[in-house]
């Protein structure tokens, strides 16, 4: 399959956001960033755009997804009708200079890769008074050949590098870990749930006793 997050049964799941912590973990995200109503929003790989969705309906945000998978974005404009989302090719953000007061980016760095340069966006399109809300699967310890996975240190370091300060971190490795067992409980004994640990395009996959799954929220420096 080309993309495994298009696949009915992920989209068919509760919440579909395809992330571990789901919405509770999104909205836990939002108050820890402060997020008020009417604040400008976008959600970097939004999928069909559930995120986006919860953010605009249960926090009043005006949001505006971005998402690779033309499959996903008319799958989330014909659940959500009104919902902005747009197809993105995970180049430059299409938004002015200084004009988001919040970023968020849910399980996609470690699919996407280009970490440093999506970071560098968002620091451009956010204003100073900006929110990045990161939450990913990390590695515990550095492993060049596992790219384009860092650990959450190294994060720490691009986001320094591209004009963050991290305001908050917190480990959420139990969720990572319910969330891969109930997908293999509910799964097709053919469904890859080892594809959703955000792998290396080559090589072996990370055990998951060598991951973990952080929040970060940080702010322009």
């Amino acid at each position: 399959m080309s993309n495994i997050y298009e696949t009915p049964f992920l989209n068919a799941l509760q919440d579909a956001s395809m992330h571990p912590g789901g919405l509770r973990l999104t909205d836990r995200a939002a108050r820890l960033a402060e997020l008020t109503p009417g604040m400008l929003v976008a959600d970097i790989g939004c999928g069909a755009g559930v995120t986006a969705a919860f953010l605009s309906s249960k926090h009043r945000l005006s949001m505006i997804g971005l998402e690779i998978s033309s499959a996903l974005v008319d799958a989330g404009l014909k659940r959500y009708p009104g919902l902005r989302l747009i197809r993105w090719d995970c180049g430059t953000l299409p938004f002015e200079d200084g004009c988001l007061d919040g970023v968020v980016i849910e399980c996609a760095l470690s699919v996407i890769g280009r970490t440093e340069a999506i970071l560098s966006e968002c620091a451009r399109a956010l204003k100073t008074t900006g929110t990045l809300i990161i939450s990913d699967v990390f590695l515990r310890a550095e492993a060049p050949a596992a790219a384009p996975l860092t650990t959450a240190e190294g994060l720490t370091r691009l986001l320094k590098k591209t004009g963050f300060d991290v305001a908050v971190s917190e480990d959420h490795t139990p969720a990572l870990k319910t969330y891969l067992a109930e997908l293999r409980e509910q799964s097709h004994a053919d469904f890859d749930t080892g594809s959703l640990l955000c792998a290396p395009r080559a090589g072996a996959r990370p055990k998951l006793s060598e991951l973990s799954y952080t929040l970060i929220i940080a702010r322009k420096n």
